[in-house]
């Protein structure tokens, strides 16, 4: 009987060794359980700051494409504008041609003429220096839009590598989502392994009981 009841001591003893460390990985269970808690809340703080770059680089392209369409409409006005100028040339060479006539017509108005064609000549000069600026402005307009189309391709391609990148954060949310599954499935075999561990310590406790009657 002696012997028996050393060896129901000896046996209460590691139960409680056991139920302690069972104690101590409850609470590495709920610590861990914090920080997964923690990680989550961290990752959708980064998915609204992701969503709310997506809504701004949206906005940007919507802003380029109002440029450009701007640009485009900058261009026709300046092609009429080259048109109409064309125009005005061809008028003034035409008008030239009508002073020469009266030129010969009015001998004793030369004088006269003479001064009204050098100020006619100024002006040709300046209309000429006006269409070489206006081929300049062009020539920029055109290195301006293929710099924006650079931008857009660049754009494009910075959008690709968001997609991808939520795809990316998506599938770590599943897999999270996994472990927090198996967490569950875990602390429930715990549960479990507590509630039999109950039962044998009552039946211990019967049993000394019946022993010492």
């Amino acid at each position: 009987m002696v012997e028996h009841l050393q060896l129901m001591v000896e046996h209460l003893q590691l139960m409680v060794e056991h139920l302690q460390v069972m104690e101590e990985h409850l609470q590495l269970m709920e610590e861990h359980l914090q920080l997964m808690v923690e990680h989550l809340q961290v990752k959708e703080e980064h998915l609204q700051l992701t969503e709310e770059h997506l809504q701004l680089t949206e906005e940007h392209l919507q802003l380029m494409v109002e440029h450009l369409q701007l640009m485009v409409e900058h261009l026709q006005l300046m092609v009429e504008h080259l048109q109409v100028k064309e125009e005005h040339l061809q008028l003034m060479v035409e008008h030239l041609q009508l002073m020469v006539e009266h030129l010969q017509l009015m001998v004793e108005h030369l004088q006269l003429m003479v001064e009204h064609l050098q100020v006619m000549e100024e002006h040709l000069q300046l209309m000429v220096e006006h269409l070489q600026l206006m081929v300049e402005h062009l020539q920029l307009m055109e290195e301006h839009l293929q710099l924006t189309v650079e931008h857009l391709q660049l754009t494009v391609e910075h959008l690709q590598l968001t997609v991808e990148h939520l795809q990316l954060t998506v599938e770590h949310l599943q897999l999270t989502e996994e472990h927090l599954q198996v967490m569950e499935e875990h602390l429930q075999l715990m549960v479990e392994h507590l509630q039999v561990m109950e039962e044998h310590l009552q039946l211990m406790v019967e049993h000394l009981q019946l022993m010492v009657e």
